[in-house]
């Protein structure tokens, strides 16, 4: 507990800093008792575990204790446009690659180490049987099953002797992560990786859109519109649209347009649509209320907008797959 208390004032001050001065971010040689890895998954790492195929997962990753701060073409991303080796505030002695297997159908986590270095930067190749081999509950690659999660983070070996554990344990004795929320959305900073158990999805298109009814959380008509978007893929069946209400915020209150930087996505799995809720706290569902052929028309509900009816068009003109 006082390792993840220590965790996040460190990150605490990081956000902080990074707020005054971009010069500044990662610059906390102040505070020199932790580290942090930095991990990128390279062109080779399948980037998801395929149903039925998990002998055949290829993971592949490069980790560092450095952080490329680059900003992003519209400006809006911060970073100095250098490399900052200030990750490895405390000598690292070695960086553990640790694993967590979340079992989707009870909801229990089960960690091991799949590997280790003790260079960096270093490129790291690992095989489905590599993470079943490291966590004893994971029997065979059978064991992993649709909507489970392996997640990848690194436990830090430091020279003085101290440990800092990827995964501690929570008051209920699960594992959880052992990094503060604060490490989260740094830019630059991939600290772990995520692989679901997943079908293949190809939903990455663009499409021209149509809004055929928008009702606010009053009942209260909003006025439709068209327009142009594409579903980027961020990872196997997991999505984001540049815009989740198509301007009804705006309507509605005159403010708080949901944009890019929304927490909400759409995840694809094994055609199965759901969707998260959005930065504001407002929940979401979505349902399939119709396919046919390059047509998609989805409602989306709750929320702070009550209901957003929307048809989508592919460009290419293929067919949507059977989505529900």
């Amino acid at each position: 507990m006082k390792r993840i208390i220590y965790f996040s004032l460190m990150l605490g001050l990081l956000a902080a800093t990074s707020c005054v001065d971009d010069d500044k971010l990662f610059e906390l040689s102040d505070f020199p008792e932790g580290a942090v890895p930095n991990f990128a998954q390279t062109a080779n790492d399948d980037g998801f575990i395929g149903l039925g195929q998990a002998a055949d997962f290829t993971m592949e990753i490069n980790v560092d204790f450095t952080n490329n701060l680059q900003p992003s073409a519209d400006g809006k991303t911060q970073g100095s446009g250098r490399v900052s080796p200030n990750l490895e505030w405390a000598e690292v002695r070695t960086l553990d690659i640790e694993v967590m297997w979340t079992d989707v159908s009870t909801g229990n986590s089960y960690t091991g180490v799949v590997g280790s270095t003790d260079t960096w930067p270093a490129t790291l190749t690992f095989t489905g049987m590599d993470i079943v081999n490291a966590i004893p509950e994971l029997t065979s690659p059978d064991s992993l099953t649709l909507g489970d999660i392996v997640t990848v983070a690194g436990g830090i070996h430091f020279a003085d002797g101290r440990v800092a554990p990827a995964f501690v344990p929570s008051n209920s004795g699960q594992p959880i992560l052992g990094y503060s929320a604060s490490f989260f959305g740094q830019p630059g900073l991939t600290h772990t990786i995520q692989y679901s158990v997943n079908c293949v999805s190809s939903l990455g298109v663009e499409v021209n859109y149509e809004l055929l009814q928008v009702v606010d959380a009053y009942g209260g008509n909003l006025p439709l519109g068209t327009g142009t978007f594409t579903w980027v893929a961020n990872s196997n069946g997991n999505y984001s649209w540049p815009n989740y209400t198509f301007g009804t915020y705006q309507s509605a209150f005159g403010c708080c347009e949901q944009g890019p930087a929304s927490a909400l996505r759409i995840t694809d799995l094994c055609d199965d649509l759901s969707i998260t809720d959005d930065a504001y706290g407002c929940g979401w569902a979505i349902a399939v209320d119709e396919i046919s052929g390059p047509d998609l028309t989805v409602t989306l509900t709750g929320g702070c907008t009550g209901l957003i009816q929307i048809k989508m068009t592919r460009t290419d003109g293929q067919d949507w797959p059977a989505l529900f």
